[in-house]
């Protein structure tokens, strides 16, 4: 396990993220919650890497005032802003699910629509917002079946986590749990559904059913 901590640490030291910190961060804390010793060993890493290595210039912890300028200024707002504007002409069917996700949508209209302050020189056409992802693609309605879909797999995950018929059934639950977190914190950040993690997201979906069945069902002659 600890092996497994220093990896992804590393991953995400070398990244210099502050959407991936933070994601590690909720899911190491929500896996090793019912384990003080493990806890303690994380929160201390991540304290240690937070405030020692080079990569705490990202986070301006010691300058407030620019951190807050900082956020205020990322481009990421700019782009949800605009997807924004999307999604107000195309709440109910959105714009469809292809490779390239505005298609052929006139963006510098939609920008025309912003404050001068929130335009793109260069518009980045693609939603960086899991939420606004989805609700840009499939609507208002889609965006209500995914999150029914995220419910349905969260209660699966702690039925497991509270019945689960032994301690392997358990840690797995806790675990694909934290996986969702930290895709999940991710995927708030960055465009989830134009890159590897969407193949992730459905892998700890599977995964989980995978669990589920085998908690709930016996099995017999090795089939489930």
């Amino acid at each position: 396990m600890a092996f497994f901590i220093l990896v992804l640490s590393i991953g995400f030291l070398v990244a210099q993220e502050r959407s991936s910190f933070l994601a590690i961060f909720l899911a190491g804390f929500f896996f090793f919650y019912k384990n003080k010793k493990w806890l303690l060993v994380f929160l201390i890493l991540i304290l240690m890497i937070g405030t020692i290595s080079p990569w705490s210039n990202r986070l301006q912890l010691h300058n407030p005032e620019k951190m807050l300028i900082n956020l205020r200024n990322d481009v990421r707002i700019k782009i949800n802003l605009l997807t924004l504007e999307v999604i107000k002409d195309n709440p109910i069917m959105g714009i469809g699910f292809g490779l390239q996700t505005y298609g052929e949508l006139d963006l510098e209209r939609y920008q025309k629509r912003l404050p001068q302050k929130y335009h793109q020189k260069n518009i980045v056409a693609d939603p960086h917002n899991i939420v606004l992802d989805v609700a840009v693609r499939l609507g208002v309605p889609g965006l209500a079946f995914f999150f029914y879909i995220i419910s349905v797999f969260l209660k699966m995950c702690w039925n497991i986590i509270r019945h689960g018929k032994d301690n392997f059934m358990r840690n797995w639950g806790r675990c694909l749990s934290a996986c969702f977190i930290a895709v999940f914190t991710i995927g708030l950040f960055h465009p989830v559904f134009s890159h590897i993690p969407e193949v992730v997201f459905c892998t700890i979906f599977s995964m989980a059913t995978i669990i589920w069945r085998l908690n709930t069902k016996p099995i017999l002659n090795g089939i489930i």
